[in-house]
């Protein structure tokens, strides 16, 4: 019976410290996290009110997206706005973010919800993906 109870004690030890390791990784007020949220943010500021880019580029690099994301801006319609759902680390200095994107397009509101990683590289942050649900809008070849 003791060794049961020592058992359940050992057991219980180390769900406890997992647990505790996973919630101070995952801690949603990390300075790191904050810098993503901030970072995401302005480029997002940016990209709504300078379709060009030019603005949103001086964020986040987004050398590999850039026509993407011109295309994707073009179809979005009007932003009228944008809000962080979900901020989570993917690995060390890389992020998984998802944002809502609310937009006017053929005078209905429409939302849209965009994945982007980020990696941090040096001193700057770097687009490595960005998906969007505003493609399933865009019109359709014959």
């Amino acid at each position: 019976m003791s060794r049961l109870k020592v058992f359940f004690v050992i057991l219980l030890s180390i769900i406890v410290l997992i647990s505790l390791v996973y919630f101070i990784k995952s801690d949603p007020n990390s300075s790191e996290e904050n810098e993503v949220n901030q970072v995401i943010h302005e480029f997002y500021s940016a990209y709504m009110s300078d379709p060009s880019l030019n603005q949103a580029a001086k964020h986040i690099k987004i050398d590999k997206y850039a026509n993407q994301l011109l295309l994707y801006r073009f179809y979005y319609g009007e932003i009228q706005g944008f809000k962080t759902i979900n901020v989570r680390k993917v690995v060390n200095n890389r992020f998984q973010i998802k944002m809502k994107v609310d937009t006017i397009r053929n005078k209905k509101k429409v939302a849209y919800q965009d994945t982007i990683i980020l990696e941090r590289e040096n001193d700057s942050w770097v687009m490595e993906k960005y998906e969007s649900t505003s493609d399933r809008d865009w019109p359709k070849l014959p």
